[in-house]
């Protein structure tokens, strides 16, 4: 698929969510790095100065793919963070929302 068509069904996704959710956003993740990495603090530090707005870091998946979530106050801050992120060609291979679904916690 073409990055460029990726990137606009990812932003479109991101600003559907959050018309169901509050004002503040938080949007969850996938990257892929180009360069393997493991240091979680330092991949949230980098994806949230290149994105522009607080970034945490979630988990591992693998030392290339990592989940994260976008800190934002509204859906179009979100969809201009991501759209930065997708720009970064030389530090992410693949930047998508993450839509993985969480396993409910058994009591």
């Amino acid at each position: 698929m073409p990055r460029s068509l990726f990137a606009t069904g990812t932003l479109a996704f991101i600003a559907l969510s959050a018309c169901a959710s509050d004002p503040a956003l938080d949007a969850p993740l996938l990257v892929k790095l180009v360069q393997p990495a493991t240091d979680g603090g330092a991949i949230a530090r980098q994806a949230a100065a290149i994105a522009g707005v607080p970034v945490s870091y979630a988990a591992a998946v693998s030392p290339q793919w990592h989940a994260l979530r976008l800190h934002c106050a509204s859906a179009r801050d979100c969809a201009a963070a991501l759209q930065r992120l997708h720009e970064q060609v030389s530090v992410y291979d693949v930047v998508q929302p993450d839509e993985r679904r969480r396993a409910a916690s058994s009591p």
